[in-house]
């Protein structure tokens, strides 16, 4: 004759979270009933429970972001973000290049037709020493 053996099993922490009674007053738990302690003990292990699944999850999600072969929007965000901000460096270093060379070319510029004018007419007077003041 087979015997069967039917064990209680016990619940997970997830199965115990999800039969935590829907008290309206949180502190039902202390009146004269029965089953007090045991709903007492039921909210606070809910608790708990939700309290360990949120930092559980935001671990995850951290390693999640931290491991190479993570999260690949994530991983594509950040690289786009670095080559952007590469690019933006570049192209200031570009423009300031730039900028410096327009100055000398002006510069000389302005100085040759400064030498010119004295060149071409030597005895007018110079444009009240300009130059100087530029």
């Amino acid at each position: 004759m087979a015997r069967f053996s039917f064990k209680r099993k016990r619940l997970s922490f997830s199965e115990m979270t999800n039969r935590v009674p829907a008290a309206v007053d949180p502190l039902d738990f202390l009146g004269a009933g029965r089953t007090g302690s045991r709903d007492a003990f039921a909210q606070i292990h809910g608790a708990v429970h939700g309290a360990l699944s949120e930092v559980e999850r935001s671990i995850s999600s951290l390693f999640e972001r931290l491991r190479p072969d993570g999260n690949i929007s994530d991983r594509m965000v950040l690289e786009a973000n670095a080559e952007l901000r590469t690019e933006l460096a570049r192209a200031n270093t570009f423009a300031d290049v730039k900028r410096d060379e327009m100055l000398i070319s002006m510069s000389s510029k302005l100085e040759s037709l400064f030498i010119q004018r004295l060149v071409v007419a030597p005895e007018e007077e110079p444009p009240v020493r300009r130059w100087t003041a530029l």
